[in-house]
């Protein structure tokens, strides 16, 4: 093992072998004596040490330089099989073939399920009702900007109380519907606390214009307050896959609604 000096030169750890006699030789020593060491058998195996030599570098003086060693023979050290350069050096990195450099490829994130039926199927499915997202969906973030704007909004528990009656007054928190024959059927709304559900409005309700992620709703009549679609008729509901559902109503925002099965017995 080399270590460089003070002077730039090489110097032996060891007590036998050439690189005693390079420690201290002059540079132009320094390269014949290495070339002689690399010629002791055709299996040593040989390390080149790259280093910046100082502009005026010491020559010790000759009397000083000990008589250089003989060779170690190809038997004391012998050259480390392949298997286990193979294991010493680092696996060369793949060609990323849409840049062209050696970077790995990042992994494509892998696409959202479609939907596996019409939009009015899955809105209908047995047992299925919507229960909404709440920390999702724009009527938090419209709360939390709303009670904000108070005066007292520093005051933690006015904050806190502001929020809770922002959530009481929503009250469409889940969504069932329920087939009826060809594209009709029955749109129920109710408000949740906890594990009781309060009808809040019913509405026969008309598909059209159906497809494997939307549906538009035409209402007929209904009975309650409509907590949603207020200022339209046909509202379009937007399933991006067969679990959740999407709302972009002009009051509260853009709502999510989450499947759940079990919830309402229908």
């Amino acid at each position: 093992m080399n270590n460089l000096g003070n002077d730039g030169s090489a110097r032996v750890l060891g007590k036998f072998g050439c690189g005693r006699a390079l420690g201290i030789a002059p540079a132009i020593g320094v390269i014949a004596l290495a070339a002689a060491c690399a010629g002791g058998g055709a299996n040593t195996p040989q390390t080149t040490t790259v280093a910046t030599a100082p502009s005026a570098p010491a020559v010790a003086p000759a009397s000083a330089a000990p008589k250089p060693t003989p060779a170690p023979s190809a038997s004391a050290s012998a050259a480390p099989s392949a298997s286990a350069t193979a294991a010493a050096s680092p696996p060369a990195p793949e060609m990323n073939e849409s840049t062209g450099s050696s970077a790995p490829a990042a992994s494509a994130a892998a696409p959202e399920p479609e939907p596996a039926r019409p939009a009015s199927e899955a809105l209908t499915a047995s047992k299925v009702a919507f229960v909404l997202d709440y920390a999702n969906s724009d009527a938090k973030a419209k709360a939390v900007a709303a009670c904000e704007k108070d005066p007292k909004q520093d005051d933690p528990e006015v904050k806190s109380a502001c929020l809770q009656k922002a959530r009481s007054k929503f009250l469409a928190d889940v969504m069932v519907f329920h087939k009826g024959k060809k594209d009709n059927a029955t749109l129920t709304i109710y408000k949740r606390n906890q594990s009781e559900l309060k009808e809040v409005f019913v509405a026969p309700v008309v598909f059209e214009n159906v497809t494997p992620h939307s549906v538009q709703l035409k209402f007929k009549g209904g009975r309650g307050q409509r907590p949603l679609f207020r200022n339209t008729g046909s509202p379009t509901l937007n399933l991006p896959n067969d679990y959740s559902l999407e709302i972009d109503d002009a009051e509260y925002g853009k709502l999510r609604y989450d499947a759940k099965v079990g919830l309402v017995d229908k």
